[in-house]
């Protein structure tokens, strides 16, 4: 199976929104009822799509998947990105510098 092709502007503008709005990301959460999301939730919900509508269709694993493919990413650099909770969000390092740095590690999108 062919490798993905790694779609920068997506993962740009995700890292660009959280910049915009760093109170609503909380690496935890695809989407919470309090309005915060993970890079995941918010890479599905730049494209546009109702994230309660995805979860509710297809499972909460699905904004996973529909992210996964959305910023073309390899299931590795979808685990590393979305899964590494601990690590992201409002109870870790919440810089967007260190983002940035995982996402280049992960990814090798330099900024």
């Amino acid at each position: 199976m062919s490798r993905p092709v790694l779609n920068e502007p997506a993962i740009r503008s995700v890292v660009q929104w959280i910049e915009s709005h760093p109170e609503q990301w909380d690496q935890r959460f695809f989407a919470s009822g309090t309005g915060t999301m993970c890079i995941a939730g918010i890479a599905c919900h730049l494209a546009g799509y109702n994230l309660n509508e995805v979860m509710v269709d297809s499972g909460t694993m699905s904004v996973y998947y529909l992210a996964q493919s959305l910023l073309g990413l390899s299931d590795d650099q979808a685990d590393q990105l979305f899964l590494n909770f601990l690590r992201w969000g409002p109870d870790g390092d919440n810089s967007v510098d260190q983002l940035r740095e995982e996402i280049t590690e992960v990814t090798g999108l330099v900024w």
